[in-house]
């Protein structure tokens, strides 16, 4: 005998529309959201198939909220919340708000690279004592 479709509530549409917002992660989203039919935590198919409009507007939602707000901020006197703006657009903002990192790690002159350490050095640097690494 097979189950029925999972059909959310109101109620589970609005906490996962706030969740996404929010940021919360598809798996901590998914333990928030309990099937009526089986008493348990829905899975993460589940809830891409039956909350896929609540995901993809709240995330859009909010991070339209926090871009006005950082415009506002930006061209106002007061900058007291542009870090936590620029860190959110950072996080959920998209490809064009991430810090790009430029590193270039080609062999130019086709020689091995050579790494000299101490074992105490080694050790040091596994361990997170050393600062200068």
């Amino acid at each position: 005998m097979s189950r029925t479709a999972f059909v959310p509530t109101d109620e589970q549409r609005n906490a996962v529309s706030i969740m996404a917002a929010c940021g919360t992660p598809h798996r901590i989203i998914c333990k928030k959201i309990i099937n009526h039919q089986t008493s348990l935590p829905i899975d993460e198919k589940t809830l891409r198939k039956a909350f896929r409009q609540e995901l993809d507007e709240g995330l859009i939602a909010t991070n339209a909220m926090v871009k006005q707000s950082l415009i506002k901020t930006a061209m106002s006197t007061r900058n007291n919340s542009v870090q936590a703006a620029t860190a959110w657009l950072g996080a959920h903002g998209g490809p064009e708000w991430r810090k790009k990192v430029d590193l270039d790690l080609s062999n130019k002159d086709d020689k091995p690279f050579k790494v000299e350490l101490t074992e105490a050095r080694f050790a040091a640097i596994a361990k997170g004592t050393v600062e200068d690494v």
